[in-house]
């Protein structure tokens, strides 16, 4: 049996509403009508749609967010006492670093295992302890989720945490790579999934052929949009035009 979905959760940071919102809450609104269903299937998948899917839709609450993302390179730090665990999330940290390297932050800053000192916490744990690390976050954890990431943000929208938390009494080979590889992907700023591309990391739905095990060009590109053409809390308008002119570019 495969793993259910698993929710994005985020610590948010509240904002007043004024009559200076308005503007971006019509524009949110007016973005999500021209979008559709978020969640439905096209048969020729439109790379506009499933960026804004991921980067704009929380995937836990299933609602509109500013774009969101670290300033700085993060450092990783994996918890756990088995080597195997090191070794896969130093194989993710170096794929991540490839197309992190071209852009503001460079990379990701592996440190050794258990660090607190670590800005993204990856914990390899029995699903019995998410309770407890959601608690610690000031959050819940919905049960029977095998992968779980909460992202801190501040009131510029810029990320300044990141936890995940891999159930490995529940994943294993293949399934845990997955899972790790889309969490520790999800905690850069993109925390939605996606049904519109079978073969991405972000791919929501059944998993009869194998779950990806890694980044795909398409899912690299995605990173490059978010940190060489979008900022922390970037409006509805900018973001879709941004979006819009980075894939018109790859044509």
């Amino acid at each position: 049996m495969q793993p259910p979905p698993h929710p994005f959760k985020e610590i948010p940071v509240p904002h007043p509403t004024s009559l200076s919102t308005l503007p971006t809450l019509l524009a949110t609104l007016a973005l999500t009508l021209s979008l559709g269903r978020a969640d439905s299937p096209s048969p020729q998948p439109d790379p506009v749609v499933w960026s804004q899917q991921i980067l704009r839709i929380s995937e836990f609450k299933n609602t509109w967010r500013p774009v969101r993302r670290w300033i700085f390179s993060p450092s990783l730090s994996a918890f756990s006492n088995n080597p195997n665990h090191h070794a896969l999330t130093r194989d993710i940290v170096a794929t991540l670093n490839q197309p992190l390297a071209n852009t503001p932050i460079k990379q990701i800053r592996l440190l050794p295992p258990n660090d607190y000192r670590a800005n993204i916490k990856v914990h390899f744990v029995p699903l019995a302890q998410f309770p407890d690390i959601a608690k610690s976050l000031g959050m819940d954890a919905p049960a029977d989720n095998f992968g779980l990431f909460w992202i801190t943000r501040n009131a510029r929208n810029q990320i300044i945490r990141a936890t995940v938390a891999l159930a490995t009494d529940k994943l294993e080979d293949k399934a845990l790579r997955h899972f790790a590889c889309e969490e520790i992907t999800q905690s850069l700023g993109l925390p939605n999934d996606s049904k519109l591309y079978r073969d991405s990391i972000f791919y929501a739905g059944d998993f009869k052929d194998g779950d990806p095990l890694t980044l795909t060009h398409r899912d690299t590109q995605l990173i490059d949009l978010l940190y060489n053409h979008l900022s922390p809390g970037d409006s509805p308008q900018k973001t879709h035009t941004a979006i819009t002119n980075f894939w018109r570019n790859k044509n």
